[in-house]
C-alpha cells in the first residue's frame, strides 16, 4: 500500500467534504471531482464511496453545506430587531456579499443539473434560509397589498437576479446617481417602497 495513503477514524467525510469545498473555490464546479478530492485528502479513489455514491451525492453535500453556511452569516448580520427596511436590506447584503466573495459556492447552489433536488437534508437547509426572509415579513404588520410568500419571491428574485448579473459579469458594482449608495441597495430600496 502506498505511503501516501491514510487511515482516517470518523472525520473522513467532513475532510472530504473541506477538500471539495476548497477545489471549488480555486477550480469552479467542473474542477471538482471524487479522484481530485481523494488525493488532496490523501485516500484512495476508492475511499469517497463510503460516503458519496457520485458526484451529484457529494454535489449535493456541498451545496447543503452552503446553506448551512449562508443560514449562519444571516444569523449573525440580520437582527431580528431591525425594521422591515434594515432587515430585508441585511438579507439581501448578506445573500450578495456570500456570492461575491464565494461565487462558485454560490453557483452550486443554485444549479440544479447537479444536485439531487430530491435531497431532504438539502432541502431543510434552503428552506432555512427561506424562511429566514419569511419570517422578517411576517413579523411587520403594516398593511399588505399582495401576501407574505408573494413578497419574499419579490425580494428573492430581484437578489438572486442581480447577483447572477453580478457573477456572470453582466453588472459592475455601480452607485446610485441620486443618493450616492450602491446599486445593490438602491434597487432594494425601489422595491421596498412597493411593500412599505
Amino acid at each position: 500500500m502506498s505511503q501516501s495513503i491514510k487511515y482516517h477514524h470518523g472525520n473522513l467525510k467532513a475532510e472530504l467534504v473541506s477538500a471539495a469545498l476548497a477545489l471549488l473555490d480555486e477550480q469552479g464546479i467542473e474542477g471538482v471531482g471524487i479522484r481530485q478530492i481523494a488525493r488532496r485528502v490523501g485516500v484512495a479513489h476508492s475511499a469517497p464511496a463510503n460516503h458519496f455514491k457520485n458526484k451529484q451525492a457529494l454535489f449535493t453535500a456541498l451545496a447543503t453545506q452552503c446553506f448551512a453556511d449562508l443560514n449562519c452569516l444571516l444569523d449573525e448580520q440580520v437582527s431580528p430587531a431591525l425594521d422591515l427596511s434594515a432587515a430585508v436590506h441585511g438579507i439581501c447584503q448578506c445573500l450578495l456579499n456570500y456570492a461575491l466573495t464565494s461565487p462558485h459556492r454560490y453557483s452550486l447552489m443554485w444549479r440544479k443539473d447537479c444536485v439531487d433536488t430530491q435531497n431532504a437534508e438539502l432541502d431543510a437547509a434552503m428552506e432555512t434560509v427561506y424562511q429566514k426572509l419569511l419570517s422578517v415579513l411576517a413579523s411587520h404588520t403594516q398593511a399588505k397589498q399582495v401576501d407574505i410568500e408573494s413578497q419574499a419571491i419579490a425580494i428573492w428574485s430581484l437578489i438572486h437576479g442581480y447577483v447572477s448579473l453580478r457573477l456572470d459579469g453582466s453588472l459592475g458594482k455601480g452607485q446610485d446617481d441620486i443618493t450616492g449608495s450602491d446599486r445593490s441597495n438602491a434597487i432594494v430600496s425601489v422595491l421596498l417602497e412597493g411593500l412599505l
